[in-house]
C-alpha cells in the first residue's frame, strides 16, 4: 500500500551555535536569484558556521483501504526525505560558505520524526545566514530517483535571520504537488433527454495517493479541466450544484480550474441539454491540462478516461412512402429501398412531405434539416437548376417542403442537419434506418383503348 504524509507545515527556527551545515545527497537545484548580495558574507566565517533547525509538522491521515473509497484516510510512509535550498540571501546569491546547497535530510520516525495525535513533526538542520533568507523546502519519498510530493510555494519562503539570536520562524505552508487526476465515469448522452451528472475531482501525488485529506489542501500546480465539446450542448460546472433549468439556456463553459482541495474532495457538474452533439465517432472529450501541458487522467483505479459516448435519434419522414416490393419497387429501380415520392403524371399536383429528429427539430431546440437536391443534369434526372428538372421543390414551414413534378424521370436529394458552428461540417453518424436521402419519381404511361391513345396511367402505382 502506497501512503503520504501531507501537506500542512510549521516551521520554527532557533539559533544554533557554531556547527556543521546539515543533510547528504542532492537534488535538482531549484533556480536562485541572480543579483548581487547587498551585505551577506562572501567569504567562510573564521570563527563560526551559523545554522538553524528548522521543525516542519504536517498532519498524518490515517490508513486507507483503497484511493478508489474517496475518503480521507491515509498511513504515512512515502515521505522519506526532504530538501532545503538557500535560494537567496539579501535578495543576492548565497554566500560560498552554505554548502552543500541544496541539502537533503532523511525523515526517520523515533530520530528526527516524532509522532503525537497523528501530527508528525520533524527537525532538521539548516544553514541560517544572518539577513533576509529565503527558503525553498520540498518533501520527497524514498524512489530511485526520488519524486517530489510537497514544496514550497513558487519563490520559496522568506525568514528574517539575527545573527546572535534564537529566531522563530512564522509557519511555513507546503503545497501539494499534483501528479495525476482521477475523475468519475459518464453515463451515455442520449439525444432529446436533458441530463446532469456529478463526477469526483482526485489529485494524486507521484506515489498515487490521494491528496484528499481531509484538511484543506493547496495544489502546488493547479490543474485545469476543459469540455472539449464545442457545439454547445454541455457545460462544466463547479461542484455538484443542478444545472440551469432551461437546457435552451445552457452557457458552455470552455474550462475549470482546480487550485486546492477544501479536505472533502472536488467535483464538478457535467449539464447536457439534450441537442444532439458529438463528433464523427458519436463522442465528446474532457481534456486535461496539468503542469501546461495535456495530460490523461488516470485510470488505474477505475476512474473515467474523459470520453464521454453520444447517442442521436434517427431522423424520419412523413408524406413518403417507402420504395420496395410491397409497392411493386423494382430491386433494380434507382430508388429502391429508398423515401420517395411517386408521381403518376408530369401533371399531378403537389405532394407535401416533411422530416424530424428528436433533439434537433423539437422544442427547445428548434434547429432545422438541410434538403439538398441533386443538380447534375448527367444523372438520369435531377432535381432543379436549369434545364428541364423532373420536380420543383419549395420549403414550407422549417423542416417541410412541396414536391411538384415537372419532366419524367427519377432524381434524388440529401438530407443533412443544418449545422451551427462547433460542429465542424461533421455531424454524428445516424444507424442505418435513418433517413439521409428522399427520391422524387415521375412517370408517364400511354396505352390504347379503341384505337385512341390514353396518357395518364401509372406503371407503378404507390
Amino acid at each position: 500500500m502506497k501512503n503520504t504524509r501531507y501537506l500542512v507545515v510549521a516551521a520554527i527556527a532557533f539559533l544554533a551555535g557554531c556547527g556543521g551545515g546539515g543533510g547528504g545527497g542532492t537534488t535538482p537545484a531549484i533556480a536562485t536569484p541572480t543579483t548581487a548580495p547587498s551585505n551577506a558574507p562572501t567569504s567562510t566565517p573564521t570563527a563560526w558556521k551559523q545554522t538553524a533547525t528548522v521543525k516542519l509538522s504536517w498532519k498524518l491521515p490515517a490508513t486507507q483501504s483503497s484511493v478508489k473509497a474517496r475518503k480521507p484516510q491515509y498511513v504515512s510512509a512515502s515521505s522519506a526525505e526532504v530538501t532545503t535550498q538557500v535560494l537567496s540571501v539579501n535578495n543576492g546569491t548565497p554566500p560560498s560558505w552554505v554548502t552543500p546547497n541544496p541539502s537533503t535530510v532523511a525523515l526517520t520516525v523515533g530520530s528526527n520524526c516524532s509522532v503525537s495525535s497523528n501530527i508528525e513533526t520533524c527537525a532538521i538542520t539548516v544553514p541560517a545566514p544572518p539577513g533576509t533568507v529565503v527558503y525553498g523546502f520540498e518533501v520527497l519519498d524514498g524512489s530511485s530517483p526520488a519524486k517530489v510530493l510537497s514544496e514550497t510555494p513558487a519563490g520559496g519562503v522568506s525568514e528574517t535571520i539575527v545573527q546572535g539570536q534564537s529566531n522563530v520562524l512564522p509557519p511555513v505552508n507546503l503545497e501539494a504537488v499534483v501528479a495525476n487526476v482521477e475523475i468519475g465515469t459518464f453515463s451515455t448522452l442520449a439525444a432529446d433527454t436533458p441530463s446532469s451528472q456529478v463526477s469526483s475531482v482526485t489529485a494524486l501525488d507521484a506515489d498515487g495517493n490521494s491528496l484528499t485529506t481531509g484538511n484543506a489542501v493547496t495544489f502546488y500546480n493547479p490543474f485545469t479541466i476543459s469540455d472539449g465539446d464545442a457545439t454547445g450542448a454541455t457545460e462544466l460546472l463547479a461542484g455538484s450544484g443542478g444545472c440551469p433549468p432551461n437546457v435552451g439556456t445552457v452557457t458552455p463553459s470552455t474550462s475549470l480550474t482546480f487550485s486546492g482541495d477544501s479536505g472533502s474532495g472536488n467535483s464538478f457538474t457535467l449539464c447536457y441539454t439534450g441537442l444532439a452533439t458529438g463528433s464523427a465517432t458519436n463522442q465528446i472529450a474532457l481534456g486535461l491540462t496539468l503542469n501546461g501541458t495535456a495530460a490523461s487522467f488516470d485510470t488505474a483505479n477505475g476512474g473515467g478516461n474523459g470520453i464521454i459516448d453520444t447517442t442521436i435519434s434517427d431522423i424520419t419522414s412523413s408524406g413518403t412512402t417507402y420504395c420496395d416490393a410491397s409497392v411493386s419497387c423494382l430491386a433494380t429501380d434507382p430508388d429502391y429501398d429508398q423515401w420517395s415520392l411517386f408521381f403518376d403524371s408530369t401533371t399531378a399536383g403537389s405532394q407535401l412531405f416533411s422530416v424530424s429528429e428528436p433533439g434537433w427539430t423539437d422544442n427547445p431546440y428548434d434547429e432545422t434539416i438541410t434538403l439538398t437536391l441533386d443538380e447534375n443534369a448527367t444523372d438520369s434526372g435531377y432535381c432543379g437548376g436549369a434545364g428541364s428538372p423532373v420536380v420543383t421543390v419549395n420549403s414550407v414551414g422549417s423542416n417541410g417542403w412541396s414536391v411538384s413534378p415537372q419532366n419524367t424521370g427519377y432524381c434524388e436529394a440529401t438530407l443533412t442537419e443544418n449545422l451551427p458552428s462547433g460542429y465542424g461540417g461533421v455531424f454524428p453518424p445516424h444507424s442505418s434506418s435513418s433517413v439521409s436521402q428522399i427520391w422524387f419519381s415521375v412517370t408517364n404511361t400511354s396505352f390504347s383503348v379503341n384505337a385512341k391513345s390514353r396518357h395518364g396511367a401509372a406503371a407503378r402505382k404507390h
